[in-house]
């Protein structure tokens, strides 16, 4: 009976239209009786619980106003937090006020306000929240007079009381994990209690653990995983393995990568081909052990990509397979998938075939020594250890100046952006950190990799294949409104952006600041102004790259798409029919697209947290010290300034001069008082006054 009122309550408030109904018009309506009253009331409960009606005082009406709807939280600030909605997954922004206590990954119901927030995002909110989701978070303990309590990394700025009902050994200044017990209809009347304790909040690696686990990033693999994998390393490369593959043990084929690097997983071989090179990129053949549906393929499709941060990295495969059988480790036989590539002498793909091959990798490359080569600074033993591949480096760099210079002439913009590079101790402290330069051997890498995955991309197309593509589409139109606006308040030419601005204008306006002091403020300003690259199982082309097609193919050791792609690709080169690849992959790719792109956005932020609280314990060291630095951006609560090192802090507006200041975010800020400008790459000489290591948090003032 409770399910045919259910239907008769839907109903009779979908005909009042917007008008509440009473409980007492309602029961008329629904044509309850004595006997029934039961089940018409426990059918009015559910249907408010589930959101599908809403109760207002003591009215109820419908839930399916646009401006009501499900969503799901997706993250909170000390201030506010985001949901996404249910329907289409937009990203909707929620005041704190408005939060009602709601935690990440609760089923909220979130009315719709008429703001928007600074970055444009609709704003909205919680009415109701439908369902609790896993209800932790992470903090720090603080010891009172009166009990412990947690300060939440990100719920609120107000310290929650604890339970130690498990008697869990804790003390003040840990990192914890806590779970709620308690709810309240705010984050400061939430009750929780401990469920693991990290370590000293004060330790990066301790901070770092906490934030994968936080993230649900698992750091080991299951037990069928590892058995899996285990049994793969055992039976090694057998005949039946090698059967209808290319031979290719004969060729000249290497790698190269960073000095510790040891998952392998891409290999080169080049030659000339008359006027233009025959160009070989061979990858390691991960889809040939990961079948779908095992153990390892379940949990790489979960994990989505490996997560690399300070000295470390998660993978996204067991080690057996990324540093064993499937790295492709000098003077062994390796399985690889290659893609063998003919170019013109314009560096114009003429044709290319993927096959299946088995590889012998002569040498392995080091980035540092082969650019010692390059630039003819190379030792005579370098020179020695190179010897049979040296004119191969001479061609491959050649290859990737002309792939270089086209990607310029199509118009792809050259985004000026720094990144640091820490040293980590045996201790997993950090003990320094200086700019990563890319030297030219890791531009040629780059380079070739991008061939052999627009090669990939335009296999899949001409085939007609379910695939996974790498994609990037245009900027928005009111984000390139922004950007010209900021640009023009700077004296830079903006004329050439509009809604549809090509790629190419963006590269100019990079081109002729690149030596200016706002280079990488416009850097980060077009970098900003761009959508974020996703996957997608629609070719939509590559706006950074400026290509029609373009996909992930080479990195399956890192990257499921990748592992995805190859085996697709295998299955084709195999059957060849259309007809049963396309029903086996139609329906996979776009859920894989979606997962992988989610995956990989959580796992660059959970790569900036982790480092950003090895930078501030590697700070900490320096309080009181002074440094010069360049402002890098200005925001209404103070300005960042980034250092030398690419170390970047908050000077915050407590630490600023006393006065009242006027703002032109994110260009400069100026002290009314006195007429002193804050601007934009002005140089300035800091003070590091403090460090937040469970926050990764740097407070610089202005030295004296």
């Amino acid at each position: 009976m409770k399910d045919v009122y259910k239907k008769r309550i839907k109903l009779a408030i979908s005909h009042s239209g917007r008008r509440p109904l009473s409980v007492k018009a309602l029961a008329i309506r629904c044509k309850v009786k004595k006997r029934s009253q039961r089940a018409f009331f426990e059918a009015l409960d559910e249907l408010v619980l589930h959101g599908e009606i809403l109760k207002r005082g003591n009215r109820f009406s419908t839930g399916r106003d646009g401006n009501i709807f499900k969503a799901k939280m997706d993250s909170l600030n000390k201030t506010f937090g985001f949901a996404v909605k249910l329907v289409d997954s937009e990203r909707i922004f929620i005041p704190g006020r408005r939060l009602l206590g709601a935690l990440k990954g609760d089923t909220v119901l979130i009315r719709q306000t008429n703001k928007k927030s600074q970055e444009g995002l609709t704003e909205g909110e919680i009415i109701k929240i439908l369902e609790c989701g896993p209800s932790t978070f992470t903090g720090v303990v603080t010891s009172r007079k009166n009990g412990l309590f947690v300060l939440p990394d990100d719920l609120s700025d107000f310290e929650i009381p604890l339970t130690n009902e498990a008697n869990i050994p804790v003390n003040d200044g840990d990192k914890v994990q806590c779970l709620v017990n308690y709810r309240g209809k705010r984050h400061s009347e939430h009750r929780a209690e401990i469920t693991c304790v990290y370590g000293k909040a004060n330790s990066a690696a301790t901070c770092a653990a906490a934030i994968l686990d936080e993230a649900g990033i698992p750091i080991d693999f299951s037990d069928s995983a590892k058995s899996e994998a285990a049994e793969i390393d055992r039976a090694g490369i057998t005949n039946k393995d090698l059967e209808s593959r290319l031979d290719l043990r004969e060729e000249i084929i290497f790698t190269i990568d960073g000095e510790f690097a040891k998952d392998l997983d891409d290999a080169i071989s080049i030659e000339r081909n008359g006027d233009g090179y025959k160009l070989g990129v061979h990858i390691a053949d991960i889809s040939h052990y990961v079948k779908k549906g095992s153990a390892i393929d379940e949990e790489a499709y979960e994990r989505g990509t490996s997560i690399y941060y300070a000295n470390k990295v998660v993978p996204m495969l067991p080690k057996e397979l990324s540093n064993g059988i499937c790295s492709l480790n000098p003077n062994e036989d390796r399985l690889c998938f290659s893609a063998l590539i003919d170019l013109n002498t314009d560096g114009k793909i003429i044709s290319h075939k993927f096959e299946k091959t088995v590889i012998r990798s002569k040498i392995k490359g080091i980035y540092s020594e082969i650019n010692s080569i390059l630039d003819g600074k190379a030792s005579d033993e370098i020179r020695q250890k190179y010897a049979d591949v040296l004119d191969k480096i001479a061609l491959m760099d050649e290859l990737a100046d002309i792939l270089h210079k086209n990607k310029r002439m199509r118009g792809a913009p050259q985004l000026d952006t720094v990144e640091g590079l820490l040293t980590i101790d045996e201790n997993d402290v950090p003990i320094d950190i200086r700019p990563y330069e890319r030297g030219k051997s890791e531009i040629i890498i780059e380079e070739l990799m991008l061939t052999a995955n627009e090669a990939a991309a335009e296999f899949a197309k001409k085939m007609k294949i379910p695939f996974i593509y790498r994609v990037h589409e245009d900027p928005a139109p009111e984000k390139l409104a922004s950007l010209k606006e900021t640009l023009s308040k700077i004296g830079i030419p903006a004329k050439g952006i509009d809604d549809k601005t090509a790629a190419g204008t963006l590269a100019d306006i990079l081109d002729i600041t690149r030596d200016s002091q706002y280079s990488s403020l416009i850097s980060m300003l077009i970098l900003r102004s761009m959508a974020k690259a996703v996957y997608s199982d629609i070719p939509k082309g590559h706006y950074g790259l400026v290509l029609k097609n373009y996909a992930h193919f080479t990195a399956p050791i890192r990257r499921y798409p990748d592992l995805c792609i190859h085996r697709i690709m295998s299955d084709y080169l195999t059957d060849r029919n259309k007809v049963r690849i396309s029903n086996r992959y139609t329906k996979f790719v776009g859920e894989a697209a979606n997962h992988s792109s989610q995956r990989e956005l959580l796992s660059m932020q959970i790569e900036r947290d982790c480092e950003s609280s090895y930078k501030a314990e590697l700070m900490g060291k320096f309080i009181g010290e002074e440094f010069d630095g360049v402002i890098s951006g200005v925001t209404e609560h103070g300005i960042y300034v980034q250092l030398e090192n690419t170390i970047e802090g908050l000077i915050t507006l407590n630490s600023m001069p006393v006065g009242e200041y006027s703002y032109d975010t994110p260009i400069e800020c100026t002290h009314i008082n006195s007429g002193k400008i804050f601007r934009i790459g002005d140089a300035m000489r800091i003070k590091v006054t403090n460090v937040n290591i469970n926050l990764g948090r740097i407070d610089f003032s202005i030295a004296d």
